[in-house]
């Protein structure tokens, strides 16, 4: 397999890995935070931290009934009848909601921060559950719920207090906690696809790129000879040669007699020499 194969698969694995334990975390979310935060209540007091101070989605209300108009005067029966109230006592944005520019306002108790809003879409905004809208409806352990709106949408850090006259009972859910699970969920489930991606893109190349030619380990060494030039693989057998004194004997074919060698006569102190005498 390449080498490049190889790098890519590695890379998968981390990836994969990473939005593996996203995934994880996303789901435990989902679980630990179920659909409603508080069931069957006619008054809550909770709180909202709104950490990146752009605000909060806020707590979407469900009350029992099912969707319908049967008295024809424009408006679902769940929702007449029933009144709820709600506020909050920390600031509050009225422009640009969710950005950078929202518009910040301070704290006002007497505003009322309970709207009717069916459907989470924002072409039917605090419809005011009029029978032309089709509300969101669930059934839970038994019971058959409608949504019948929202409370402290875009609010910010404080504590909202949600009441409902008339022992209507109230279902609760804290929008921000399911969209948290809910991108955790996402994003791990795409973090993973693109690490099996790369796990069979590597697959892929690791088996389509063919290496390279392997390299010769043996040089080829140019000689000169007499004929010219002649090139020796040096990765062949080297035969060596070593060097002896000759034999005359075997060279000429001629016995050699055994020389003497003349002495030099037993060597004296250079001042101890005789003068040598006159001839004449």
């Amino acid at each position: 397999m390449h080498i490049s194969g190889k790098i890519l698969i590695a890379i998968g694995i981390m990836i994969g890995i990473g939005g593996g334990i996203l995934l994880a975390v996303g789901i435990g979310d989902l679980s630990d935070n179920e659909k409603f935060q508080y069931e069957e209540v006619t008054r809550v007091v909770t709180q909202i931290e709104d950490t990146d101070n752009i605000g909060d989605y806020g707590f979407i209300i469900y009350v029992e009934g099912s969707p319908g108009d049967a008295n024809a005067n424009g408006i679902h029966d769940y929702c007449e009848n029933v009144n709820i109230t709600a506020y909050h006592d920390g600031k509050w944005i009225s422009e640009n909601p969710f950005t950078e520019s929202a518009n910040v306002q301070p704290a006002d108790l007497e505003r009322e921060v309970f709207w009717k809003w069916t459907v989470d879409d924002n072409k039917y905004f605090f419809d005011g559950c009029s029978e032309d809208v089709v509300p969101e409806s669930l059934e839970h352990n038994g019971t058959m719920l409608s949504r019948i709106g929202v409370a402290c949408y875009a609010c910010m850090a404080g504590n909202t207090t949600i009441i409902s006259d008339g022992n209507v009972s109230m279902w609760i859910s804290y929008y921000e906690a399911q969209l948290d699970g809910i991108g955790q969920t996402v994003g791990g489930v795409f973090i993973a696809c693109c690490g099996v991606f790369f796990i069979v893109l590597g697959l892929i190349l690791g088996f389509a790129i063919k290496s390279g030619p392997k390299v010769n380990q043996y040089a080829q060494m140019p000689m000169n000879n007499a004929q010219g030039m002649q090139t020796v693989d040096v990765a062949q057998p080297v035969t060596t040669t070593m060097l002896t004194e000759p034999v005359y004997e075997d060279v000429a074919g001629v016995p050699v007699e055994p020389q003497e060698t003349l002495s030099s006569g037993e060597k004296g102190n250079f001042w101890d020499q005789k003068e040598p005498e006159n001839p004449f």
